[in-house]
């Protein structure tokens, strides 16, 4: 009886290691590149369609000096929590706390007049 046999894979070449890795950093490259070209087409929106979305002019701005993030992913972090703001204090605004009730009607049973 022979023992079963492990196929043995081979480590990839350094060659083939160093063309995965030039492919993956040009592929990052211009994927940032293509991000923001799109950011800076926000510029083109006026400041009430930047706020519908949770930016504001100064965001887009930050995001495009900002060199070593990714713009996009940047932004959408900034609108996640200016959403979050926005309805944290619309949460805060309708609470039954907060909210003023009409005066109740004085119980007749208890007026003074007999």
């Amino acid at each position: 009886m022979t023992p079963a046999r492990t196929p043995v894979t081979a480590a990839p070449a350094p060659v083939q290691t160093a063309k995965v890795g030039f492919f993956a950093i040009a592929s990052a490259l211009v994927t940032r590149w293509v991000n923001r070209q799109r950011v800076s087409r926000l510029l083109e929106m006026d400041d009430r369609m930047l706020r519908d979305i949770g930016l504001r002019r100064a965001d887009v701005h930050d995001a495009l000096v900002a060199r070593e993030a990714d713009p996009s992913s940047w932004l959408a972090g900034v609108a996640a929590r200016s959403r979050s703001e926005e309805l944290n204090q619309l949460r805060a605004s309708l609470r039954p706390d907060a909210l003023v009730s009409a005066p109740k009607a004085a119980d007749p049973r208890l007026s003074l007049a007999a």
